[in-house]
This record gives structure tokens, C-alpha cells and sequence, in this order.
């Protein structure tokens, strides 16, 4: 099991090489430093903040998924922070961040609530992400269309109403109790026992979840917004809306080490044909990895200072 593991870690390892010698033949290392070292300070610290900001409302997040899907649940949110900080250093090692999200869920259920139950509000906590996701990217396009068309700001408002109720009713639906009870039925969820610990009954979850998933995503563009001007990067909002949350829907592929490689290819080919060169795209995109990073080392800080019985 173990050399298996061994094995997967390593061809992440590889694959993360590979994709780095790519983007490094297309472009200046030299250049990409240079542009780093001319970096705004006072923006990149601006950046810093809103990618914390944006780490305190993810961890709020799974703490209100915690306390209204899990029955009899006294989780804190003192432990939902430092399960979330330790879950982050680790997604400087394991492949993905989906890796990190299974050890907030291991971490979280050394706690207060079962290991099951742990995982699955992890899993519920990227299923909602991934909803800000798709109304953060439908809103961009919408702006985009709206910008190139010149059709009324009143359509923009009535097609954001529009998305972001389809969407949050499609998790309910998803979610609901009576798709559990079918599923249960037919013994899809006979190994699922989780199930019989949430508490379907707090159907405001779906509303709370969908409000801060689409509020902390916002957070995270306007990080990546913050960061471009700090390197002198100037384009219209409305495309970091659309950009950036596919660039981080393709980071959660476990192909790579911490998404080292994909990160940098897959944004220059996002932001291709935009008029930025590429240096300053790579750029940008490694100044929000030294956030996450200076964010991850104060989980692994964490995770050194708790005691024998506390840690993973």
C-alpha cells in the first residue's frame, strides 16, 4: 500500500516537473523574478489579507455546515479553524487540494464528530465551493456579454437572481432528504452511515451555504484581481469573474503536487489572447502560491505545537 502510494506521489512529482519545464520554455524564469521583485508591496499585502480573509469565511463556512447538518454536534469554531490550517499545509504535499480536504475531515472527527461524518462534511464543504464556483463563472460570462453587447445593467441583475436561485435549488434538490430515503431504498448509502447522523430537518443550510460559498468566492477574485495590479496587470474585472473560477476548478484535478505546474499552464492558457504576456501571468499566479503558502506553514506551525493525542 504504502509503495503504491509512494508511486502516485511520485508521478504527481514528475508530472508537476514536466508541466513546469513547459511553461519555462515559453517563457523567462529571469523575467518572471524581475516582475515579482517590482511587485506593489502595499497591494501584495492588501492580496495577503483578502486571501485570509477568504480562508477565515471557508473555515465559517464548513463550521455552519457543521452545526446545522450534524445532530447533537458541539464543534467550535476554534476547531473548525485549526483543522482548516492544518488541512491547508498539508495541500503543500498531497495531490490536489481535495487531499487536504480529506484530512480537515480525518482531523475534524479526531474531535467532536465521527470520522464518516468528518469526510462527508469535507465533501459537502467542496460541493458547495464548487457552486460559488458556477455563479461567480455565470456571472463574468453574463458581464462579458453584457459589455460587448451593450444590453441593460437591469439584465445583469435579473439573469445573477436568476442563477443564483437555480443553482441553490439544485443543491437542495440534490441534498434533499427524499433523494437520501431513494437512494437508501435501493442500498446505494448501505455503506454510508453518515447519512443517519445529518440532520435534514435544518433546511436553512442550503441558503447559508449557497450565500457565503458565492460571497467567499467573490473574496478570492478580488485576491487575484488585488495581486494582478500589484505586478501591473490591468484588465476588466468581468474576466477575473470568469477566469478564475475555472482556474480554480482545474486545480482540484489530483494530477499534481499542490497544483504546482497545472497552476501556471493552465492560467497562461485561461488568459491567452487577453494582451498580458505570459511572464506576468505566471507571475501573478505565484504570488497568490506564497499566500496559500505562508497560510499552509502557519497549519504545519500548528500542527508541530499540538500535543501527541491531538494530532493526525
Amino acid at each position: 500500500m504504502k509503495l503504491i502510494l509512494s508511486k502516485k506521489i511520485l508521478l504527481r512529482v514528475v508530472i508537476s516537473g514536466l508541466l513546469l519545464l513547459l511553461i519555462l520554455q515559453k517563457i523567462s524564469f529571469v523575467e518572471i523574478l524581475k516582475i515579482i521583485e517590482k511587485a506593489n508591496i502595499l497591494l501584495f499585502l492588501q492580496a495577503l489579507l483578502l486571501a485570509i480573509l477568504f480562508f477565515v469565511l471557508k473555515s465559517y463556512r464548513l463550521y455552519l455546515l457543521a452545526k446545522l447538518m450534524v445532530k447533537n454536534s458541539e464543534i467550535n469554531f476554534g476547531t473548525v479553524l485549526g483543522s482548516s490550517l492544518i488541512g491547508y499545509f498539508y495541500n503543500l504535499v498531497l495531490p490536489s487540494s481535495i487531499g487536504g480536504d480529506f484530512v480537515k475531515g480525518i482531523y475534524l472527527s479526531n474531535r467532536t464528530i465521527s470520522k464518516s461524518s468528518g469526510i462527508f462534511l469535507s465533501f459537502i464543504d467542496r460541493v458547495a465551493g464548487l457552486y460559488g464556483f458556477a455563479v461567480l463563472g455565470l456571472l463574468g460570462i453574463t458581464l462579458v456579454l453584457i459589455e460587448k453587447l451593450s444590453l441593460p445593467f437591469s439584465l445583469l441583475l435579473v439573469t445573477l437572481i436568476f442563477i443564483f436561485i437555480s443553482l441553490g435549488i439544485s443543491i437542495a434538490i440534490l441534498l434533499s432528504e427524499s433523494l437520501v430515503g431513494i437512494a437508501r431504498k435501493i442500498k446505494l448509502l448501505k455503506f454510508l452511515s453518515f447519512f443517519e447522523e445529518i440532520d435534514f430537518s435544518q433546511k436553512k443550510i442550503f441558503f447559508v451555504l449557497a450565500t457565503v460559498s458565492v460571497f467567499f468566492q467573490i473574496i478570492n477574485v478580488i485576491t487575484y484581481i488585488v495581486a494582478a495590479k500589484s505586478i501591473g496587470i490591468s484588465l476588466p474585472f468581468e474576466y477575473f469573474y470568469v477566469l478564475i473560477p475555472l482556474l480554480s476548478l482545474v486545480l482540484t484535478l489530483p494530477i499534481t503536487i499542490s497544483g504546482i505546474g497545472l497552476r501556471e499552464v493552465s492560467a497562461v492558457a485561461l488568459f491567452y489572447g487577453l494582451g498580458v504576456p505570459n511572464e506576468k501571468i505566471v507571475a501573478m499566479t505565484t504570488i497568490i502560491f506564497s499566500q496559500f503558502i505562508i497560510i499552509g506553514l502557519a497549519g504545519g506551525i500548528l500542527q508541530i505545537f499540538k500535543t501527541d493525542n491531538n494530532k493526525l
